[in-house]
Formats: structure tokens, C-alpha cells, sequence
């Protein structure tokens, strides 16, 4: 009979309840605490760069100070030895709180249909964990339904908090080879292009999450992650009410509200969006935003061309779409009517500053097919191209791909908020989330921890443009040292401490009053001092309770005293 597997010579290992494409997790019993956990096991292979278990450490320790009852709540990290000898790995692992429950993946994968007022009371959970966790600075990126626990109880769980921004940040969403990472289903349309994102696109997928609760199915399908992702950014969903008429119009309004292609158009905060729900379970009219508008018409393809001078990325999407099939039409009949064969060769053209719809007439000229479209925040015009692969000048065959990059402008990103933040690194990554820089940061006295964020400028909530710096105040973490002279041994040590203080004990003769209390301490009280100083204090002993002093060390041979 094998061993049970015991990690950090604490966990017992027990039977798996949950696999996914990333990690194992597996029910386990914490033999320090008595207590049942679910302990999530990266896979090995995601665990070679230790950049990226750096990182995936650090994301568990954010994730770890979020408290609240909607979310499951991260105990403890730590690494697991994986394989032997020079093929040994460190793997992650993340100790989590046990949810005696179900998946809501589970549930629905089960066919059970659940009524609307079920799937609003859900999401009013999700959004309820997400409110907290943005406020915090931390962001999802992977809110699905194999992300929510549902309790026994009926309570609402979410789980994987930092995890997936670990993930990220070992991969793009779209790998080289436009593979989308992650559950293309649920992607907002700035992860699905690849852009940074913010607390918004944990609100689009909350949005492609009730859709299916009320539905029974995502708001988009297809063959491929990115057939489902080109969806995400350029097409319009069927409305919940048209699948299922049981569905209230004022549902419709909050789900398309949710659903909106630009992060502009949705609601920007998990408030907002729960406010509209919780309104339509007590029957109360949603706010003006969120009202009825009528149903846009998919655009027409060959109206695109002449629509693109100030539209957005979703365009430049289909675009690239209808330069790839006008293109291949214009370089079949290049072929025939000019007589192109394998041997040709046509110089590609160069295409900086030239619109789109510029850029694909001259590549069609070359015999040559506009490729790939992508976005970028620039200081160039707008809709302009900023570069291209392959460069001007290269000598190439007819029929060939040509991709772009087009200048999205510079775009205006919100300040989120940042008071609160644990340190001026996690400032630094929320900052940079959505498309903003540390600027200067300054010091200031506080009763807060050292590098605690007190305040910013820009504040939050304001309208700058993206790589805008942003000066931090943080706390210089001096607090006050307060007289513990008088006091016991034990309280003078627990007042200390729950000020962040390190203590030192030492032993002084006093008098049989002052046995076992205070009777000196250093620094004096009232001086200002950084969090984990050392405030050294006397303890009162009699001269009888002193341990007898060292005998002298005898002198080293050949040594006359």
C-alpha cells in the first residue's frame, strides 16, 4: 500500500476533485489545523521558468489578503518537488479553503436548466466577489462557470483570484500561433486582441456568464477558440429573450449592457452591474444606462470599406478579414490575366502612414494580399499604418500575406483605484493593467504598514491618456512606540507586536514588585520608529532568579595568564 503524499510536511493528500488545462486539485487535510482543504497543484510543465513561479507566488500572496464571504478564501502557498535527479521540478501549489459543493460548470454541463431568478441570484454573488477583489487592485481575467462554487448551502463561491494573471503573464492570450489561451467563450474583446486589461472585462465575462445561466448556452459558438474569439470582438448576440421568451426585456438590457464591444459602453463597476440586478429581483426599474435600446443590425461587409476612417479595432478585425478574401480574388485574377506563376517575384511596397483601405489597393497591385490587422495605442493618426511585416523594399512571390500594424490613436484609461494597495510593486502592476506608469512616489507619516498606498495623483477615477505617469503617497510606516513600562511581560509583547513591532527580552534585577513586569524599555515611548524595528524591554527578576554567568573560557595553550 503506497504512502499517502504529504506536501510541506503538513498536507495529506487525498482523492482529486477537480482537473482542468492548467492544474489538479485535490482534497487534502491540513494536520496542522485540523481542517479539510482543496489544495490546487500546477502542472509540471507550466513550472521550468522561474520567472513565472515567481510570479504565480506572488499573485497567490495578493490573492491570499482577499477576505470576504464570496470567495474562496487562499490559505497557503508553497512547492512541491516534482520528479527526481536533474528532471526535478519545483511545482506551485495553493492551499485553498474546501467548498462542499459543486462547480456551476458542473451544474450546467448536467443540462439542468435554471430558472432566471436562480442565475440573477449568482451572478449578484459573482459580482458581489468581483466588486471586492477590484477594490483591492485585483482583477480575475478568468471568471467562468468552473471558476464558481455553488455551497450545499446555496452560497456563492468564486475561486482562482490572481491565478489566471499568473498565467498571463507566462503567455499572451494569442500565442504566435493564434491559439487563444484560456476558455475563448468567456474572453472580453480586449483579451480576445491580445490588449491589457481592466476591471471591465471581469464584467464582460460576469455578462457572458448570466447569459448562459439564462440561456443554457454561451452567447457565442464555433469550431475554433479564435472563430469564437472573432466573435467576441466583432459580432452581435442574439438576445436572451429571442432564445427563451420567459426571459424579461429588462434581463435583455442588463445582459447587452454587460456585453458592450467597447470597455466604455459597459458598466464600470461591479456596483453598477449588481445594482441593475438586485433592481430586477425586487421588481425595480434599472437605471438609464441599462435601458432598452433598440438591437443593432450586423453591418454589412461591403459597407466596411467605406466605414473604416473612424472606427474602432472590431473593424479593423473584419477588415482584415475582407482584405484577405478581396486580395486572394485580386491575385487569382493577376494570375490569369497577367500570367504570375510560382517563379514571379514583386517588391513589397512600403505602407507607413497610408490607411487601410490604401494599403489594401496598393498590395493588390503587387499581386499581394493584406494579412492581419493589429491595433496599437500610438501618437500617430489614427487609422494609420505604423508598420509592417514583411518590411518595404523585400522581394517576394505574388499571393503572399502582408501584415499590419494600424495606429489606434492614444487612448484614455481610467486611474483605478490604487488607496489601500499592500506596496508600491502592486501599485505598480494595476497601474500598468491598463496602460498607466509609476510616477514619483513620496512618503509620508501614517499608522499604516510601510508602503501602504494613501493616495494618488492623478485620483481615481480620472481620464488620462494611457502611459500617463501617476505619483503615489505611501506611508513611511512610523508609528508611534507606546509606554509599556508597568505593564506585564505578555501584554507589553502583544501590545508591540500588533503594532508591527519585533520585541527583544532581556532580564534586570528590581524589586519582588516588579517581578515580571516591565521596569525599562528602548527606544523610549513616544519615539517614532518603522514597522519590524526592535523595542527591547527589561523584565524585573530577583538576583536568585538570574542564571549563574559563564565560567570563563580557559586561555589557549602555551598562553601565560
Amino acid at each position: 500500500m503506497s504512502e499517502t503524499r504529504k506536501l510541506a510536511n503538513r498536507y495529506e493528500l487525498g482523492e482529486p476533485i477537480g482537473r482542468g488545462g492548467m492544474a489538479d486539485v485535490f482534497e487534502a487535510f491540513d494536520t496542522r489545523l485540523n481542517r479539510t482543504v482543496a489544495i490546487k497543484i500546477l502542472r509540471s510543465d507550466l513550472a521550468h521558468d522561474p520567472a513565472f513561479i515567481a510570479r504565480f507566488r506572488k499573485e497567490a500572496q495578493a490573492a491570499a489578503a482577499l477576505n470576504h464571504p464570496t470567495i474562496v478564501a487562499v490559505y497557503d502557498t508553497g512547492e512541491d518537488i516534482y520528479g527526481e535527479g536533474r528532471a526535478a521540478t519545483n511545482v506551485p501549489y495553493i492551499v485553498m479553503e474546501y467548498v462542499d459543493g459543486t462547480t456551476l460548470r458542473d451544474i450546467i454541463k448536467s443540462g439542468r436548466k435554471l430558472p432566471p431568478e436562480r442565475g440573477l441570484r449568482i451572478i449578484a454573488g459573482v459580482l458581489d466577489a468581483l466588486a471586492y477583489s477590484h477594490r483591492h487592485g485585483i482583477i480575475h481575467r478568468d471568471i467562468k462557470p468552473a471558476n464558481i462554487m455553488i455551497a450545499r448551502s446555496g452560497e456563492i463561491k468564486v475561486m482562482d483570484f490572481g491565478i489566471a494573471r499568473a498565467l498571463a503573464d507566462a503567455s499572451n492570450t494569442m500565442t504566435g500561433g493564434q491559439t487563444v489561451m484560456g476558455t475563448a467563450q468567456y474572453l472580453s474583446p480586449e483579451q480576445a486582441k491580445g490588449e491589457t486589461v481592466d476591471a471591465r472585462s471581469d464584467l464582460y465575462s460576469a455578462g457572458v456568464l448570466l447569459y448562459e445561466l439564462l440561456t443554457g448556452r454561451p452567447p457565442f459558438s464555433g469550431e475554433s477558440p479564435v472563430s469564437i474569439a472573432y466573435q467576441h470582438v466583432s459580432e452581435i448576440p442574439t438576445y436572451p429573450s429571442e432564445i427563451d421568451p420567459a426571459i424579461p426585456k429588462s434581463v435583455d438590457s442588463v445582459v447587452m449592457h454587460a456585453l458592450n464591444k467597447a470597455a466604455k459602453d459597459r458598466y464600470q463597476s461591479a456596483e453598477e452591474f449588481q445594482a441593475d440586478v438586485e433592481r430586477i429581483m425586487s421588481g425595480i426599474p434599472i437605471s438609464k444606462e441599462s435601458q432598452p435600446k433598440p438591437k443593432p443590425q450586423p453591418a454589412v461587409k461591403t459597407q466596411v470599406v467605406t466605414r473604416t476612417k473612424s472606427r474602432g479595432n472590431s473593424v479593423l478585425v473584419l477588415l482584415a478579414l475582407a482584405g484577405v478574401f478581396v486580395g486572394g480574388v485580386t491575385v487569382w485574377l493577376a494570375m490569369q490575366i497577367f500570367g504570375f506563376d510560382a517563379d514571379s517575384r514583386t517588391i513589397v511596397p512600403s505602407l507607413e502612414g497610408l490607411t487601410v483601405e490604401r494599403a489594401t489597393v496598393l498590395l493588390q497591385d503587387e499581386g499581394l494580399i493584406l494579412g492581419q490587422i493589429t491595433p496599437e495605442n500610438s501618437e500617430r493618426p489614427q487609422g494609420t499604418i505604423i508598420s509592417q511585416s514583411p518590411n518595404s523594399g523585400v522581394e517576394i512571390t505574388p499571393g503572399q500575406i502582408v501584415n499590419i500594424t494600424v495606429s489606434a490613436g492614444i487612448s484614455k484609461v481610467t486611474v483605478p483605484r490604487l488607496i489601500g494597495l499592500i506596496s508600491v510593486d502592486d501599485a505598480r502592476k494595476v497601474l500598468a493593467d491598463v496602460g498607466l506608469r509609476l510616477g514619483p512616489v513620496t512618503e509620508t507619516d501614517s499608522e499604516q504598514n510601510t508602503g501602504v498606498v494613501l493616495g494618488s495623483n492623478p485620483p481615481e477615477g480620472t481620464a488620462i491618456d494611457a502611459g500617463t505617469q501617476v505619483a503615489l503617497t505611501v506611508s513611511s510606516g512610523l508609528k508611534v512606540i507606546p509606554q509599556v513600562v508597568g505593564l506585564a511581560e505578555a501584554q507589553a509583547i502583544t501590545d508591540l507586536t500588533n503594532l508591527g513591532f519585533a520585541v527583544e527580552v532581556i532580564q534586570q534585577i528590581g524589586t519582588p514588585e516588579q517581578v515580571g513586569l516591565v521596569i525599562a524599555q528602548a527606544p523610549k515611548p513616544g519615539t517614532k520608529a518603522k514597522f519590524d524595528s526592535l523595542v527591547t524591554i527589561s523584565i524585573g527578576v530577583l538576583p536568585e532568579d538570574l542564571p549563574p554567568p559563564l565560567p570563563p573560557e580557559p586561555a589557549p595553550e602555551g598562553e601565560v595568564g
